[in-house]
């Protein structure tokens, strides 16, 4: 799946208005029509999914193709997949809960897919809620793809109903790592990892309960994780 907003087509002469079409075409010449609003408010190329052939990497043509306002139809711009500008965010949609369980694993929605040989800053706002003063968060952020180079974390944690901050940097990807609070509520976890990839892969939360506990940790409906190529 190519995943990257397209946030600037001013090479084609003017910035598209919200109900204007574009085309995106791959240089082979297959094509899909949709509006500049759908490209936006996706936040990604999601009308790229139907061209089976495209990857990242590949050359696609973003085309106006109907803008009755600048008078540019038809100015086409080749771009690379991969160097598409802006940023990918996805959402948690629903709660979710954990109980007597202190075993890491992936959260269900929060993953993005990263391409290789790709500088990435990947970025994050997991919001937590505990339901009683025991379980408290354990966490993870992983890559499951190789790496190159050098990889920077930094999190920046607010447990529980507490308004002091406490910061972690490291040379590493935090594989394992805990939000402890002595009381029930919410917390925050904010975090910035970046790194370059040698090989595909995902990048995703993994989260469980630092003491296992009846009463539920839930990371709430709302946290995000957001990547961007670094160029």
């Amino acid at each position: 799946m190519v995943e990257k907003l397209i946030s600037d087509l001013t090479a084609l002469g003017a910035t598209p208005a919200a109900g204007d079409f574009v085309e995106i075409e791959t240089v082979a010449g297959a094509s899909k029509k949709v509006t500049y609003a759908e490209l936006v408010t996706t936040e990604n190329l999601d009308a790229l999914d139907a061209l089976t052939a495209v990857a990242v990497g590949d050359k696609v043509i973003v085309r106006d193709v109907s803008d009755t306002t600048d008078g540019v139809t038809g100015t086409d711009k080749e771009v690379t997949v991969s160097n598409l500008k802006g940023a990918y965010r996805v959402y948690k949609t629903s709660d979710e809960s954990r109980a007597s369980d202190t075993t890491l694993a992936a959260d269900s929605q929060l993953t993005v897919a990263l391409a290789t040989t790709t500088t990435y800053s990947v970025r994050g706002v997991v919001m937590t809620q505990l339901a009683d003063a025991t379980p408290d968060l354990k966490y993870g952020l992983i890559y499951s793809g190789t790496t190159t180079g050098s990889v920077t974390t930094f999190v920046s944690k607010n447990p529980c109903n507490n308004t002091t901050q406490t910061t972690k940097m490291q040379n590493s990807f935090l594989t394992s790592d805990t939000l402890l609070s002595s009381v029930a509520g919410d917390g925050r976890l904010f975090f910035e990892v970046t790194f370059t990839t040698s090989s595909t892969g995902n990048f995703y939360l993994t989260w469980a309960q630092q003491t296992s506990d009846v009463n539920t940790t839930t990371i709430l409906k709302g946290s995000w994780i957001e990547y961007s190529v670094v160029q």
